[in-house]
């Protein structure tokens, strides 16, 4: 008689668990404050990349309301041809990276410095690898469609090869679970949206919570960086970026320098102010934490308002106030809808 062949089992499902758990301990998320900053400065240097991209990149690939790429236009290389990193390339109409431009961005927040080999090791980076939570490949969308109400198939997600808020530091050799698992994915997705809500996702809407294990609670997440000189720190990589962009595409010459004297173009000088009351926003995130329910006052250019109330129910300690306010579809759409101004007033 032949002996039956064993077969090996893939035991990854009943360790995800504790998988998840170790990595979350592990896992560096860049601050929101820093994660929001980069997007107001994307919001005043688009008129900029609109003039350098113009008949080269398709800027809505990677600049839009909330987005926080930091190096647009670049995209991962394509295969055969990393021979041709960090130069523009006609057939992809993009700028060709081999994850470096990414490594920038730890970079500058930990030293202040430009990358270079030296830096990455003197500062302990390199103990650490980077692993982007959402994809940044067209061809790999369709992956996360479990995961999201709506995907809009004419974006595509290149901008989150650089974005601030999608690259994330683990250490060597504990990357491949995040890769590889559907469950790990899955808490990371979870943990991304937390922090910073949807407005940094390009085309992606309504993140679904059911498909995010009951255990995610359990996970105690490491804190996301913020280090003292941050600010700074960005201020620096942004203005290196735009002239390291504008040199590749050899457009270096039409850089135009705004009033307040910082580089790029500024286009629309109008903010959306938002009120709190009470007006200390920590004090109204953990009222709203209890309350869940906050009144809000819409208030538009012709002199109209309008008051209705935000249904707060998934509001917890990790969720980002200004970012899940700003991840709501009307107020993406402000400056088309004439918003001028939103209050937001806890309900006793």
């Amino acid at each position: 008689m032949v002996e039956a062949t064993k077969t090996l089992e893939n035991k990854i499902k009943s360790v995800n668990k504790d998988l998840a758990l170790i990595l979350g301990k592990l896992a560096y998320h860049t601050a929101p404050e820093i994660v929001d900053y980069i997007a107001e400065l994307n919001e005043r240097d688009y008129e900029y990349f609109k003039i350098i991209f113009s008949g080269k990149i398709a800027i809505e690939h990677y600049l839009f309301p909330g987005s926080a790429c930091v190096f647009p236009g670049t995209r991962r290389y394509i295969s055969n041809h990393n021979d041709v990193t960090r130069k523009y390339n006609k057939e992809y109409r993009a700028i060709i990276d081999d994850n470096v431009f990414p490594r920038y961005i730890w970079c500058y927040l930990a030293s202040g410095k430009c990358y270079s080999g030296p830096t990455w090791k003197s500062t302990g980076l390199n103990d650490f690898e980077l692993a982007h939570i959402f994809t940044h490949k067209e061809s790999e969308i369709d992956n996360e469609k479990d995961f999201f109400q709506s995907i809009d198939k004419k974006i595509n997600p290149y901008g989150d090869f650089t974005s601030a808020a999608n690259v994330v530091l683990l250490p060597k050799g504990t990357v491949r679970p995040t890769d590889n698992s559907t469950m790990i994915k899955a808490v990371f997705y979870k943990r991304y949206i937390e922090l910073y809500g949807e407005k940094t996702l390009n085309g992606r809407r309504g993140f679904i919570e059911a498909n995010v294990p009951d255990w995610y609670s359990d996970i105690k997440w490491n804190a996301p960086f913020l280090p003292d000189n941050w600010k700074h720190n960005i201020d620096d990589l942004i203005k290196y970026r735009n002239d390291k962009i504008a040199s590749i595409l050899g457009e270096r010459g039409k850089t135009i320098k705004p009033p307040n004297n910082s580089t790029g173009i500024i286009s629309d000088t109008q903010k959306l102010q938002i009120e709190f009351v009470p007006s200390d926003e920590e004090l109204f995130k953990q009222e709203l934490i209890k309350t869940k329910e906050a009144g809000r006052t819409w208030y538009y250019s012709n002199g109209k308002t309008k008051t209705d109330y935000w249904h707060a129910d998934k509001f917890t300690e990790n969720s980002n106030l200004r970012g899940n306010i700003m991840s709501n579809n009307t107020i993406r759409q402000w400056k088309t809808l004439g918003i001028v101004k939103i209050k937001f007033e806890i309900v006793q």
